[in-house]
């Protein structure tokens, strides 16, 4: 629960842009989806990448572990209400 209050308050003090352009892609990789990094410096893509899950059991440890900090954490905040939605029916 912390993590997940640490995280909207970050996206509370940062704004919109950072949630949309920083969190949410870091989050979106973590879990194994694709996201967009054209906000981050080119040398860091690959590390960025890196925290794609590669096996089966890290794809589970990802679902169970950081799903429900990006669907809270990130997806949580008041202006994503939207694609959480949207995420959650996909």
């Amino acid at each position: 629960m912390l993590v997940m209050e640490f995280l909207l308050a970050v996206s509370e003090l940062y704004g919109d842009s950072y949630l949309t352009h920083i969190m949410l892609p870091v989050f979106l990789l973590a879990v194994g989806e694709e996201a967009e990094l054209t906000f981050f410096p080119s040398a860091t893509h690959s590390g960025i990448k890196g925290l794609r899950p590669r096996t089966t059991v890290a794809k589970r440890l990802a679902t169970m572990c950081v799903l429900p900090l990006l669907l809270a954490g990130v997806l949580g905040g008041p202006s994503k209400h939207e694609q959480l939605v949207e995420y959650l029916r996909k």
